[in-house]
Formats: C-alpha cells, sequence, structure tokens
C-alpha cells in the first residue's frame, strides 16, 4: 500500500535522476524541512518537494475481491483498492532552476520516465502543469525561484484476512401497497458443527 512519505520518496528519486548532476540526493528535499528563509538550506541550486493533496481516492474507483475457498480453519483473504490521486508541488532554487523543472517536466513523457513511475511508487502522471517563475527579493536578495504542480495517481491495495462467520441474526419487515406490515421475521444462523 502506497502512503505519503511512499509517494513522496518515489518523487525524490526522480528528481535526483532526471535533473542535471548539480542536483543529488542532498539537494532534493521536503519542503517541512524548511521553514521559511531562516530554515537550513542546501546550497543553491536544490529542490523542495511538497504533497499538496492525495493521495485521495478517486470516487467509484475502489474494488473489493473475495479470495476464498480455503478449508478451515484456514483466513480467507479480503482485498480492496483502487486509484488514488495527488498533486506534488516542486520547487527549485537558485540560477538554472527554471532549467531543472524542465527537466523534470520534459522526462515525464519519455518511456524511462513512464518506466521508473511504474517501478517505483505505481505512479501515472495525469497533467504536467506550467512552470511559474515565483523568484522573489528576500531579506538576502533576490532569489530566482520556480515551481511546477503535478498531478499524479497511483494505486493503493489492502488485504486483511477474514476469518469465518459463525453466527448471525436476520430480521426484517416487509409493508404491503397500502403499507401495512404483512410479514415479520427473526432467525439466526449458525454454522453447522462437524
Amino acid at each position: 500500500m502506497a502512503n505519503r512519505e511512499t509517494v513522496l520518496q518515489a518523487w525524490r528519486k526522480y528528481c535526483v535522476q532526471f535533473t542535471s548532476a548539480a542536483i543529488d540526493d542532498k539537494k532534493v528535499i521536503f519542503s517541512e524541512e524548511v521553514t521559511g528563509s531562516s530554515g537550513p538550506r542546501p546550497g543553491k541550486p536544490f529542490i523542495t518537494l511538497k504533497l499538496l493533496s492525495g493521495p485521495s481516492p478517486k470516487p467509484s474507483f475502489d474494488n473489493l475481491r473475495f479470495e476464498g475457498d480455503k478449508p478451515a480453519p484456514a483466513l480467507d483473504l479480503w482485498s480492496s483498492g483502487g486509484q488514488r490521486q495527488g498533486v506534488v508541488s516542486i520547487q527549485a532554487f537558485g540560477l538554472g532552476s527554471e532549467d531543472e523543472l524542465a527537466s523534470i517536466q520534459n522526462f515525464l513523457d519519455t518511456f524511462d520516465g513512464i518506466q521508473f513511475f511504474k517501478n517505483d511508487g505505481d505512479i501515472a502522471i495525469v497533467s504536467k502543469g506550467t512552470i511559474l517563475d515565483i523568484s522573489a527579493l528576500v531579506e538576502v536578495g533576490f532569489e530566482r525561484r520556480h515551481v511546477l504542480d503535478i498531478t499524479f495517481n497511483h494505486s493503493s491495495n489492502v488485504t486483511s484476512e477474514a476469518g469465518a462467520i459463525e453466527k448471525t441474526s436476520i430480521s426484517g419487515k416487509l409493508k404491503g401497497i397500502d403499507g401495512k406490515e404483512i410479514i415479520v421475521d427473526e432467525f439466526e444462523v449458525e454454522e453447522p458443527t462437524p
């Protein structure tokens, strides 16, 4: 099952692999590690990652599957899974920040980029977004900064064991066309003893 940390780590590896040699694994960090302009930062250029939303279930895409028929007392398996959608925000800082994001964006369409996410994170790109220049004047001077928001899907599956139902109660009421109650029935069902 993919979670936020798994998805972020996949994006981190992707950014390291598909950018210039100036960006190594120490220069791709999570935005939570940088708290404003006073937080610890690696030397420029560097990249920050943040999940803006997700991974969230897409409505009506989950499925349930039962894998049963095991002899007692073995447990059967229930699995649930489906597509999850999220948005990752990638910010690049320093000279060449726009080029680093363009490289990240362009490799999303290549066989290598698609294969990378298939093998690491089970991610499919929905929208590559647009690179925006958000350069600003900060306390220490002018800072080159660009941002790219990418929408993606990934699959998430959960499997759990389900034991036999030993006893259940069933009750029901049936009403006629006129609204009057015609049948009331209550009974219990138990698994037969061998």
